[in-house]
């Protein structure tokens, strides 16, 4: 019991440091090489299609859209467009403004880096992700239920926080309101795509990581392990060298056990990337330092009161509004409404 203790927990660390693009030292096989498949606004055909499997062939853009809308009269008013690429027509990957990012998580290797380069393009023709922000996406409000993750606002360097709370998934209540993990994924990728091409759109530009390990219990981790790995493997592999710094809060104490062991074989400049603390007024500190005094969310501070998190209008920021109201806009242009909430629980 010791040995699968011992084992889980590190592979919950190393999903942590993931998020800090910092699996350098152990081969730790989270994600290899393969598509998710990808249905931004899709009417759902079947509640039980859970499994995201590696090997899954994209779908097609016209499979992966929802049902035609409506034809809309010409009014003269042109739609913007929210197509966004890596590569310009004719350009070489070596000019892209991306392609530095690709070099540094290859450690100057060009070919490693063209290579891994090449690779999120295919991803990217696979599953339309140039288009994504172009494409309605009615599950937005819901996919925010299964799954607690907000942009809070930016931190005292100007650095873009991105919370996430792992022990929030409820795939319970995605199956009962007919939301599946590969909707799931998508929405994230959706929300990726705004973050750095609405949000931060500057090819260079980096986030501090906040993750939540409140309400994560150690006999669910193999229930949501699996679909984190892989959202974060998606994070790393087509959106790398983005982190700036990783807070963990609230950990278990397994996790910063685990941490320990793993911690002596990083570099310097990757431990100085990942902070694990648990609940308390030093983790209050460190909060406030990293995260700002004018943004930190009071609900993850130990002083927070004990109501729920909607009443304390955590998840109301300026730049939570303004994606929401983004994504409500390209709903209205394909004359779709939002899905609501139908079983909560």
């Amino acid at each position: 019991m010791r040995t699968l203790t011992t084992i889980l927990a590190t592979i919950v660390v190393g999903t942590i440091l993931r998020v800090s693009e910092a699996v350098v030292v152990f081969d730790i096989p989270f994600v290899g090489k393969h598509f998710f498949v990808l249905r931004g606004g899709s009417t759902k055909s079947n509640a039980s299609d859970h499994a995201v499997t590696e090997e899954s062939a994209p779908l097609s853009p016209t499979v992966a859209s929802s049902d035609p809308p409506p034809t809309q009269e010409s009014n003269n008013t042109e739609v913007p467009s929210y197509d966004f690429s890596l590569l310009q027509p004719g350009e070489e990957i070596e000019n892209s403004v991306h392609f530095q990012r690709y070099l540094r998580m290859q450690k100057g290797n060009v070919e490693k880096a063209k290579h891994a380069f090449e690779e999120t393009l295919e991803w990217r023709k696979a599953n339309d992700v140039d288009t994504t922000l172009n494409r309605p996406h009615p599950d937005y409000d819901i996919c925010k239920r299964i799954q607690v993750h907000h942009f809070p606002g930016r931190d005292p360097s100007g650095h873009i926080i991105f919370i996430q709370r792992p022990g929030s998934l409820n795939f319970d209540m995605g199956e009962k309101n007919n939301v599946t993990k590969e909707d799931l994924l998508y929405h994230y990728v959706w929300v990726l795509e705004y973050c750095w091409n609405i949000l931060e759109p500057a090819p260079d530009q980096i986030m501090t990581n906040v993750l939540d390990m409140k309400g994560v219990k150690f006999s669910r981790v193999k229930q949501y392990l699996n679909f984190i790995r892989k959202f974060l493997g998606v994070m790393s592999k087509h959106y790398p060298q983005r982190s700036y710094k990783t807070l963990v809060i609230n950990s278990p104490a397994w996790t910063s056990m685990a941490y320990k062991l793993v911690a002596p074989f990083l570099r310097e400049s990757t431990r100085k990337k990942i902070s694990i603390h648990c609940r308390g007024k030093r983790q209050d500190k460190v909060l406030l330092d990293i995260v700002g005094k004018e943004t930190c969310p009071i609900n993850l501070l130990s002083t927070s009161p004990k109501v729920d998190d909607s009443e304390l209008g955590v998840y109301d920021s300026p730049i939570e509004t303004a994606m929401r109201e983004f994504c409500l806009a390209r709903l209205e242009e394909a004359g779709m409404t939002m899905r609501q909430l139908t079983v909560e629980e």
